[in-house]
């Protein structure tokens, strides 16, 4: 993901990490979930 965006490994890792905090969700799976539940996706 991070080659295809042109961002640092990192970037994406900090940008994942807020996303699961803030759907309120444990795990990656989850957050796509809850995401795709929401619309967002």
């Amino acid at each position: 993901m991070a080659d295809t965006l042109d961002i640092a490994e990192s970037t994406v890792k900090i940008h994942v990490s807020k996303l699961i905090a803030a759907l309120a969700v444990h795990n990656r799976l989850a957050c796509v979930m809850e995401a795709q539940r929401l619309g967002i996706l």
